[in-house]
């Protein structure tokens, strides 16, 4: 997954189809990870994207990494909690739980929430929702079409 600033910033390495832009207009910044075709030209790590020709994208409403983004262009990010684990929300949870596993730490306060993003793909022509969180399953439908 990359955290973007703008949809110009996921513009630039994934395929934003007509649906995914009407999302992004609606959620972001918020709690709405959108799953997207690579483009052709773009160049990401292949951890980033795990043998498939997709990638996870979200513009998170939180200050901080939007200005790293907005300063370094898209930031590839993950979880900041073990597999199976709750994630943590601020940065000391992030150094107790992960301590030298990390080489920075970025402390830009408490996370505002405590649920993990709604993961929708919008590869095809309908949205599907691959995990419910912060945006309501049933909002996304409401707004695309896209079955709860």
């Amino acid at each position: 997954m990359v955290l973007v600033d703008d949809l110009g910033q996921a513009e630039a390495i994934v395929e934003v189809n007509e649906l995914a832009h009407a999302l992004g207009q609606r959620f972001w910044p918020g709690g709405l990870t959108l799953v997207l075709r690579l483009r052709a030209d773009a160049s990401v790590p292949a951890a980033l994207i795990a043998g498939t020709d997709t990638l996870g994208v979200r513009m998170p409403d939180h200050d901080t990494p939007r200005a790293i983004a907005r300063a370094l262009g898209p930031l590839p990010t993950t979880s900041a909690n073990r597999s199976g684990e709750q994630e943590c929300r601020d940065a000391q949870s992030v150094a107790r739980v992960l301590g030298e596993q990390v080489d920075l730490i970025v402390d830009g306060g408490p996370s505002r929430r405590g649920v993990p993003s709604t993961v929708v793909d919008c590869t095809g022509a309908r949205a599907i929702i691959l995990r419910a969180g912060a945006v309501d399953p049933s909002e996304i439908e409401r707004f695309s079409g896209a079955p709860p």
